[in-house]
């Protein structure tokens, strides 16, 4: 990976003592997921803080880009994206940033697909939330309630965040669960309503690249590469 980049937290040093290593890093205000908390309803965030949220998720593709490489060379995986990894700074009063930190769990030398699962799955609830507020709650609630398919009633596996976006159907293959797919297709109605063009058309492209993000078969899912390109159209 480059020194530095601008959507990646680098550590100010590291050391090793008793064989064990720390870090130190550069102080964020705030984690993403506590970043979101801040708002009790999002009606009250400006337009400019719409569009910037939307840059700064397009920032987080580059930097899983950066982690995974070029397509040439495969530098790594990152294996626990999520809202609690993302570091959000502040600096005096402007816009935030976003960077991907928590490097603990990666893989070296080699790219695992399920990186765009997660970064979608994450993506999908920062656009639930910065379009349908509390709502998000509900969607996040709805994700492990057991639902019928085909007649009997199944539930979203695992306890992770990502891993409650898809069942095990009778076929025995993973599949995307219906509340998700009714969850982005409703956004689209509402985004498609939206008066400003400016949000209308980056919001609609985010919905899109995020379908094919979830897709649950491994080879369907775009790289982190095709991920940045159809995003940097916006």
């Amino acid at each position: 990976m480059k020194a530095k980049h601008n959507h990646i937290v680098r550590p100010l040093t590291t050391w090793e003592h008793d064989k064990r290593y720390y870090m130190i890093q550069p102080l964020a205000e705030w984690d993403l997921s506590n970043y979101m908390a801040r708002w009790e309803t999002t009606s009250t965030i400006s337009p400019d803080e719409r569009c910037n949220v939307l840059k700064q998720l397009y920032g987080l593709a580059t930097a899983l880009r950066e982690v995974h490489g070029d397509g040439a060379k495969v530098v790594g995986t990152h294996m626990d994206i999520k809202l609690e990894n993302v570091l959000v700074f502040s600096t005096g009063g402007g816009p935030v940033t976003f960077k991907l930190t928590d490097f603990g769990c990666a893989n070296i030398g080699q790219m695992d697909p399920r990186d765009i699962w997660s970064l979608g799955a994450m993506m999908l609830e920062i656009l639930v939330w910065l379009i349908r507020g509390p709502k998000l709650d509900a969607f996040r609630t709805k994700r492990g309630e057991e639902f019928e398919v085909e007649g009997e009633k199944t539930q979203a596996v695992g306890a992770v965040e990502d891993d409650m976006f898809y069942y095990f159907g009778k076929d025995g293959k993973p599949h995307l669960k219906p509340v998700v797919i009714r969850e982005i297709n409703d956004l689209k109605v509402e985004v498609s309503t939206v008066p400003d063009p400016t949000l209308r058309k980056p919001l609609m492209v985010f919905l899109n690249v995020i379908e094919m993000m979830l897709k649950v078969p491994k080879d369907e899912r775009p790289t982190a590469k095709d991920v940045c390109a159809k995003l940097k159209a916006i």
